[in-house]
């Protein structure tokens, strides 16, 4: 077990080695390209398979144990992402990148959900993957900083304020949608270790994790990113106002939250229905926001065209070319994760994602460590609120993420540490 759990720490802990690709060495020669990321899950599972089967063998083990330990709330939701994902590669226009992309975001994603809900409950022990997590946004974080720092040298305070900064990856908006999620654990962390003597190193780790990742978002420039930043801490504020209230009070309270998550519904379908009086036509000045909505007008258009399969997994970069309005350049997403579901799954995926929204809202909201089940609950609001103007999930880092933070849930449901 220790090798297992080493080897899924590793691999969470390096989620953005997606980068390191098969190409990106002139040795490596593959007919099916792969990242080094996905060599680490498949070690992983492979390894965890390896034991699982040498301790059934022994009679160490029992099918039956294992299932018990596997089952969980998400089953079904999961069940029909994974389906409508599959189903939407039949409609797809490029079906070697939508097979990539099932196997990289979904296939791979499940794998370590399981290697983690399986390790999780027998360790009856959050923190190892919890650390694992802030080790990563630790990592990113600081190298941001470093990548400031570089261009401060060479270009000068003054002008390297101007520089987005985007740390290890291609566009400074990967920056915060990582890193966002995970400061949402480690103030959850913070929380709950705040009076622990004995895992004072753990409380450090995320106090200095938030400190670096609050100052990586700063860096990145990120709008969507510094109001995702915000939306943690409203839950957190959130939490504080519900626990001082009164029994007939919290009932109120959840009136105001459900209003609230209808409210992120309308407002998305209002700016759908109604992109064209909002969308600039012609000569426009060119901002992220503006230019967001020439992308919605685009996405609306063609949707419209394929209300219930969208354009299939890794289909919409090619076909929103026909659907260009005032913004011509290309893009693999339509900068909206409810936009990006229906267009890369169908309407069937993106009722699908919603319905294991709902799920793990549900479950989450019973989680037997109150504290983990709140920095889960603001780590999924800052998906949603970043995901107003972005697209969490659709990234190597970002999916796998999500399908930890799935885990999570999952065993918090069950398992008290």
């Amino acid at each position: 077990m220790k090798l297992v759990n080493n080897l899924a720490f590793i691999t969470v802990v390096a989620l953005p080695v997606y980068l390191l690709r098969c190409k990106t060495f002139s040795w490596c020669v593959s007919p099916a390209p792969f990242t080094l990321l996905e060599v680490l899950i498949l070690v992983t599972f492979l390894a965890w398979l390896v034991w699982i089967a040498d301790s059934i063998r022994k009679n160490k083990e029992s099918l039956y144990g294992l299932s018990q330990r596997l089952r969980g709330p998400f089953i079904l939701p999961l069940g029909f992402l994974l389906l409508s994902a599959a189903i939407s590669l039949l409609v797809t226009p490029d079906l070697r990148g939508g097979l990539g992309i099932w196997k990289a975001y979904f296939l791979e994603g499940l794998l370590l959900y399981i290697v983690v809900v399986d390790i999780t409950t027998r360790k009856k022990d959050f923190f190892w993957i919890l650390k694992a997590l802030l080790l990563s946004g630790l990592l990113v974080s600081l190298y941001s900083l470093l990548r400031f720092l570089f261009f401060v040298g060479e270009v000068g305070l003054e002008e390297a304020i101007n520089i987005r900064i985007s740390g290890v990856y291609e566009f400074a908006n990967a920056v915060p949608l990582y890193l966002g999620p995970i400061a949402a654990l480690a103030t959850a962390v913070i929380f709950s270790q705040f009076k622990n003597t004995e895992r004072r190193a753990l409380f450090y780790l995320s106090i200095f994790t938030l400190l670096f990742i609050l100052i990586a978002v700063f860096l990145s420039q990120s709008k969507g990113g510094l109001v995702g930043i915000f939306s943690i801490l409203v839950v957190w504020f959130g939490y504080l106002i519900y626990k001082s209230l009164t029994k007939k009070l919290r009932k109120y309270f959840r009136y105001v939250l459900t209003a609230l998550v209808i409210f992120y519904f309308l407002l998305n379908t209002l700016i759908y229905f109604n992109i064209d009086g909002i969308a600039p036509g012609g000569k426009y000045k060119s901002n992220s926001l503006s230019n967001r909505y020439c992308i919605w007008q685009g996405t609306r258009d063609l949707l419209s065209d394929r209300l219930v399969s969208g354009s299939g997994l890794n289909g919409f970069h090619i076909d929103y070319g026909e659907y260009k309005t005032c913004l011509k350049s290309d893009y693999q997403y339509p900068h909206n994760i409810l936009l990006a579901f229906w267009v890369e799954l169908g309407l069937v995926g993106l009722l699908a994602f919603i319905w294991l929204s709902r799920t793990y809202i549900t479950v989450n909201s019973k989680g037997r460590d109150e504290i983990l089940s709140v920095g889960l609950l603001a780590a999924l609001v800052y998906i949603y609120v970043h995901g107003l103007v972005d697209v969490p999930f659709f990234k190597n880092d970002l999916s796998i993420q999500f399908w930890i933070l799935l885990a999570l849930v999952a065993v918090n449901s069950k398992v008290k540490d």
